[in-house]
């Protein structure tokens, strides 16, 4: 008689936190929706991460069901920090797999008995867009101190950017002082332009400039023990 094989990863794990604004003390509030509560008060909640390569935002769409009213009230705010970790509940395949801010969200009526929260969220906005770069700096001066100086010098503390891999630069050294006045996502553009390369951010609030063939060194490798929530898909 054969033993039957034990299955690790069988049970969905998840965990949604969003973090308010402060309030009038200072103190900010999180709230959590989580599938460790199984039984018929249970909350339901659905996601779709949205994880581009290259000059694009990070996107996660929520949906979670019947929160109370006076929840639902409190998360329908623009810039709420959201983070979502997914898994299984056996085998150890489980973590963190977006974190972003909210940009829209609406309470939705899906029928009789279901009303419906949604957060659209995005990652990188706060950090690349309207985050003004005022820099200067004497020269001469090589590629990956200019650019690690101008990025750090990114003004939105909230959204506060760095540089965490950069691979192939232009050993040029610029002769001159150089002055930046601008927000992270056309200095990057201009940046990898002037160096042949490209830029991509990450979940982490970094940004990365390298050519197509060099990822960075933590990059995820794609293979049947990974155990991945889903299926890669080629495009």
């Amino acid at each position: 008689m054969s033993t039957p094989a034990t299955v690790p990863a069988f049970l969905r794990r998840w965990e949604i936190n969003i973090t308010t604004g402060m309030d009038s003390e200072g103190n900010a509030q999180t709230i959590t929706a989580t599938s460790d509560g199984f039984g018929p008060n249970a909350l339901r909640a659905t996601f779709d991460i949205w994880q581009p390569g290259y000059q694009a935002f990070w996107v996660g769409d929520i949906v979670i069901y019947n929160f109370d009213v006076q929840t639902s009230k409190i998360v329908l705010q623009e810039g709420m920090f959201v983070t979502i970790s997914a898994g299984y509940e056996n085998g150890g395949q489980y973590g963190l797999i977006f974190a972003g801010n909210i940009f829209q969200s609406f309470v939705v009526r899906e029928n009789v008995t279901d009303f419906k929260t949604v957060l659209h969220c995005i990652q990188g906005r706060p950090q690349l867009v309207k985050n003004l770069i005022n820099f200067a700096m004497d020269g001469p001066v090589s590629q990956t101190d200019f650019a690690n100086n101008a990025i750090a010098a990114s003004s939105q503390q909230a959204g506060k950017l760095s540089l965490k891999y950069l691979d192939g630069l232009s050993q040029k050294t610029l002769p001159r002082g150089k002055v930046e006045f601008t927000d992270p996502w056309p200095f990057l553009d201009q940046f990898a332009d002037d160096n042949n390369q490209v830029w991509f951010y990450d979940m982490d609030g970094k940004a990365n400039v390298t050519d197509f063939n060099s990822p960075s060194p933590d990059a995820i490798v794609y293979t049947p023990q990974t155990g991945l929530v889903g299926t890669p898909e080629q495009t």
